[in-house]
């Protein structure tokens, strides 16, 4: 009879809650990816803006033309703070899903070390018993195979042993 351990069934909770935290993390860690590219790409936008503005300045812009060009590099900017502060919320998400995940896998692990440890100490068990009923047999055999001494009528077979009682 094969042994099948009661935490069986809470660790495939807990295995089951660890791939979703998992999960979890993996959509935590490509928004914060996603979030970096769109601050690279926003970097990008200031640089040229930057370089720009220097080749209008030389080719002679009206005064309106640089004031919305400076205006649109400021606009640009702040949407960049944005994204610095929304990229910093998500890298915290990702932090809280990465503790997350981990806490969830100890807990897993723990379970599952349990497990093991109760279906090791249960096949030690039956390997105990084997050779229990093994000495058994052994003895029994070798007490059939015995001859029982000879008593003469006068004395019981077990006197001696009474008699030391006794005493």
């Amino acid at each position: 009879m094969a042994f099948r351990s009661p935490l069986r069934t809470l660790l495939r909770v807990r295995s089951l809650r660890e791939e979703i935290r998992y999960a979890e993390l993996q959509r935590a860690q490509q928004a914060v990816a996603a979030s970096a590219q769109q601050l690279a790409t926003a970097v990008q936008r200031l640089r040229a803006i930057a370089t720009q503005r220097i080749k209008d300045m030389d080719a002679g812009l009206t005064g309106a033309e640089l004031q919305f060009v400076a205006v649109c590099g400021s606009e640009i900017a702040i949407a960049r703070q944005r994204q610095e502060e929304a990229h910093k919320g998500l890298v915290s998400v990702a932090d809280s899903a990465r503790q997350a995940f981990l806490l969830q896998r100890r807990e897993r692990e723990v379970v599952q070390t349990l497990c093991e440890r109760q279906e090791t100490e249960h096949a030690e068990e039956l390997d105990r018993r084997a050779q229990r009923e093994l000495d058994d047999m052994f003895l029994r055999r070798m007490w059939s195979s015995e001859t029982p001494p000879a008593h003469s009528q006068d004395e019981p077979p077990c006197s001696h042993s009474v008699s030391e009682k006794r005493a």
